[in-house]
């Protein structure tokens, strides 16, 4: 479908794919599997992507696990690092260095809480079936939150143009999260933003009723409260973008097969938001438990001596 769509449209910049329909195509997976046929499938896997990039000059983002930290349990290598991860091809075919690991991991469906601090808790919650029977094996591990990647993609299929665009990718419902959004776009000492394109990459597989609708609904506020387009690649869910201004556009309904595109316009605007984050709201918390306190202390009796 990606060949069909880019044989029609010549000059597309950038393919996005949704959230994890890739497996590990880390370096160190491919390493720690060479010699093994499923690691002759990896190393097939990213001579495919390559291929795409190079003939059509497009950049590509794809969703995919990232594997490390590799043991031998029996005869067969094992990662002890499982991350649910985003990797940038660049316009030439190379696969960047850089990757983005989800940092807001999905209790119950990523992780189950407790296996640390409360043991018992944890071998409770998987007695009782809270979260895939495979949840063992499954635990993900969370990136860094210091860590937030920008990819740089080509503004032009020139190799000495190098001026770019920055992309972030936050995973499936991070880009519910509001104050992690706005952190990936706050801008440095230049007081430009980090980022011009917010790509969101997920797999709403999971929910039948009315959160695939829903999980739009609120994203499209985080255009909306960094000026920021998104562009939307969901499995199952509503594909599509949004502008900088909270307008949804091309978009592709839930359980559709098919492709959006569009072209985004780049917002310059840094807002109050995106500098300081919650600041205004915990202002208006603090003001209110201070005017409660006034209040009640106001209504307290007098002492007669």
């Amino acid at each position: 479908m990606t060949k069909t769509a880019l044989l029609a449209h010549s000059e597309v910049d950038l393919v996005v794919w949704s959230e994890t329909v890739m497996p590990a195509l880390n370096q160190q997976t491919r390493l720690a599997l060479s010699g093994y046929n499923y690691g002759e499938k990896l190393n097939a896997i990213i001579r495919l992507l390559q291929n795409i990039s190079a003939t059509f000059q497009t950049g590509l983002i794809v969703g995919g696990r990232y594997e490390g930290l590799w043991s031998f349990k029996g005869e067969f290598p094992q990662p002890t690092d499982v991350r649910n991860s985003a990797y940038f091809f660049e316009r030439s075919g190379l696969m960047s260095d850089l990757r983005y690991d989800k940092i807001h991991i999905v209790p119950f469906g990523e992780f189950l809480p407790f296996r640390q601090s409360l043991p018992w808790v944890f071998d409770l919650i998987k007695k009782i079936g809270l979260g895939p029977p495979d949840m063992d094996n499954y635990q993900l591990n969370a990136g860094d939150e210091q860590n937030l990647t920008v990819f740089p993609l080509r503004k032009t299929k020139d190799v000495l143009d190098l001026s770019t665009w920055r992309i972030v990718t936050p995973i499936c419902f991070e880009d519910i999260d509001s104050g992690l959004t706005a952190k990936m776009f706050r801008p440095g000492e230049d007081g430009r933003k980090r980022a011009d394109i917010l790509v969101n990459l997920t797999n709403d597989g999971w929910f039948k009723a009315n959160e695939m609708p829903q999980h739009l609904q609120v994203a499209t506020f985080r255009s909306i409260e960094n000026r920021v387009p998104t562009a939307r690649s969901v499995n199952t869910g509503i594909s599509g973008f949004v502008d900088s201004i909270g307008r949804s556009h091309d978009l592709v309904a839930a359980g559709t097969e098919g492709y959006a595109m569009a072209k985004l316009m780049i917002d310059p605007r840094v807002t109050f938001y995106t500098r300081f984050g919650d600041v205004f709201g915990w202002i208006c918390v603090s003001m209110t438990g201070s005017a409660m306190l006034l209040f009640a202390m106001s209504r307290r009796k007098p002492q007669v001596a």
